[in-house]
């Protein structure tokens, strides 16, 4: 299972790791993180747990606890933990991360790709066999980063045939979520709001400081927060 807190605004790492540790109780099979670091997006990803690692994978790698998060310090970011034991890859920790020529970007896929065959991925090619890699390559190939809300609205609406996307879209300039979902089979995404604090995760957390109403994000919706200046879209 794959676990989201998405943060934007003023909270330190150990924020986040606490509220993930009030998630997933115990060492979790592993972890990832794209954060804003000044004009940048920059990416950790851990090690697998040791029931995880294989001889292929058994290579140098950031701790599955949180202890290399110590030192973070950034004002966006999209943390992913993963509590599924049947990862077996480093390469499918997410979230998903790319450098291409004009920014960086990240993305973490918490819903179902039902009809991945049906999505064009342009000249990029994906890394592992998880539909929502390929899914992010699509977005990838069609996205309007100057316009990423309208634009995310359009491609969802050309993707009728899939009913149970959720997914979080980041890059140096603004963090996007999307959901799509039938509405007698929608999993909620949870947005909590705070005076300089504003967090997307796929549960309510109760020890965000200054986080105290939550509200679910379910159906059809897409919204983004840019960092500078920092308004909700």
């Amino acid at each position: 299972m794959i676990h989201l807190l998405a943060a934007a605004g003023r909270f330190t790492a150990s924020t986040l790791t606490a509220a993930a540790e009030s998630i997933v109780s115990g060492p979790p099979a592993a972890w990832g993180i794209a954060y804003c670091h000044g004009g940048r997006l920059e990416w950790l990803h851990s090690a697998l747990a040791p029931a995880n690692d294989t001889a292929e994978e058994a290579r140098p790698g950031t701790d599955a606890d949180y202890s290399a998060l110590a030192d973070l310090r950034t004002d966006m970011a999209m943390f992913v933990i993963h509590s599924d034991t049947r990862i077996v890859s480093r390469r499918e920790i997410q979230p998903f991360a790319r450098r291409e020529p004009l920014r960086a970007w990240a993305f973490c896929n918490l819903g179902r790709i039902e009809h991945p065959e049906l999505l064009d991925t342009g000249p990029r090619a994906a890394e592992t066999a998880d539909p929502g890699e390929k899914f992010f390559l699509h977005l990838l190939d069609r996205l309007n980063p100057d316009q990423p809300v309208e634009s995310a609205e359009s491609i969802l609406a050309g993707m009728s045939e899939e009913t149970a996307v959720r997914f979080a879209l980041m890059c140096p300039e603004w963090l996007l979520i999307g959901l799509r979902q039938r509405p007698d089979a929608a999993t909620p995404l949870w947005k909590g709001r705070g005076d300089l604090l504003l967090v997307i995760a796929s549960q309510p957390v109760s020890n965000l400081p200054g986080v105290s109403h939550w509200a679910q994000l379910t159906g059809d919706a897409v919204l983004a927060v840019t960092r500078q200046p920092r308004e909700l879209l």
